[in-house]
């Protein structure tokens, strides 16, 4: 399956599962200066910065394993920008989900420390 494809794929299955645990989607792909935020939502009282790695099996690694330091650097300062420009400045966080992509696709929300 082509690499786009299957990202594409794996955003939209993250956003219905994400819905479905009681997120409210702000952004989908929002682009800053510093790089790209897969989806920015709302979760209890917290705005949550996700990325979203997909893979169609573990074989090269978890799907979270994917996300590296200066990737979350880039998302951090994207962040950053996305709360200037909305001018929130209450609780927020970090999120990895996780989907293997298959037969029976799964997501795993991976908190970012």
């Amino acid at each position: 399956m082509d690499r786009r494809l299957l990202g594409r794929l794996g955003e939209q299955f993250a956003r219905e599962f994400l819905v479905s645990r009681n997120y409210r989607i702000l952004a989908v792909n929002h682009r800053t200066p510093s790089g790209e935020i897969d989806i920015v939502a709302r979760h209890r009282r917290s705005i949550v910065f996700i990325e979203v790695k997909t893979r169609t099996g573990a074989g090269y690694g978890l799907p979270e394993e994917a996300v590296t330091s200066h990737k979350l650097s880039r998302l951090q300062r994207s962040a950053r920008i996305w709360l200037q420009k909305n001018r929130y400045d209450g609780e927020y966080r970090f999120e990895v989900l996780s989907v293997l992509w298959g037969e029976n696709p799964s997501c795993e929300i991976v908190p970012v420390e």
